[in-house]
């Protein structure tokens, strides 16, 4: 069976995803394709700021973050800037290649932001990553600042909103979508015949119609 996996290097999380995507193919036999998309473009969708943005949330994510890797054995550490510019690395990422070659550019970026403190808004940076990783920075970075690496994300992105993906990482397996590492269990669960949400009372809860009684007025600025 075959899965996407859609992420963003901006994302702390998707960087998570990322390093348990083997376990989860070893755990499951998925073949997982990763595509690259704009994170910035699902939040413009959805009329949605991220959560670096919020300092709320900001603050309960980077607790979260650190909970979760010192759990699983990751190493990561606080990126140089954050939000950053990742349009440079994730259309190098989409554009046609090996799907070999795809994962070693994602590894090397992800590393690059998450462990290395290294600020892949910066072309300069993006080299010395894929140098690092062995890869031929000079073709890739060609490939990177092309029309159609462009257009490739744009599209990549496109579709992930169209199958209702609002966040990364987001695994989709036949239409079904599963956001953030925390669900890869429940992908074991789905591929296993064992989803939560077929019992009977998620059957019940799914099939619920939601009518509003109040509606939320905008708050003026």
């Amino acid at each position: 069976m075959k899965a996407r996996f859609y992420f963003d290097y901006i994302s702390p999380y998707a960087f998570i995803g990322w390093q348990k995507l083997d376990q989860l193919r070893q755990n499951t036999g998925l073949e997982i394709e990763p595509v690259p998309v704009l994170f910035a473009g699902l939040l413009r969708a959805y009329g949605q700021i991220g959560p670096a943005e919020h300092p709320a949330k900001q603050k309960w994510m980077q607790k979260n973050i650190a909970r979760k890797c010192e759990e699983m054995g990751i190493t990561i550490k606080a990126p140089q800037f954050h939000p950053f510019n990742p349009l440079l690395g994730l259309r190098i990422a989409a554009e046609e290649q090996d799907l070999s070659v795809r994962e070693k550019i994602i590894d090397a970026l992800m590393s690059a932001v998450w462990q290395q403190q290294k600020h892949i808004s910066e072309e300069q940076d993006v080299i010395d990553a894929l140098d690092k990783a062995g890869l031929d920075s000079s073709t890739l970075i060609k490939q990177g600042l092309s029309k159609s690496a462009s257009e490739k994300l744009k599209i990549n992105t496109e579709e992930a909103i169209n199958q209702g993906v609002f966040g990364v990482p987001t695994i989709v397996i036949d239409g079904e979508l599963f956001f953030g590492q925390d669900d890869y269990r429940y992908i074991e669960l789905y591929l296993a015949n064992k989803d939560p949400s077929k019992s009977e009372q998620g059957q019940d809860w799914l099939s619920s119609e939601w009518q509003a009684s109040s509606m939320r007025k905008e708050m003026k600025q």
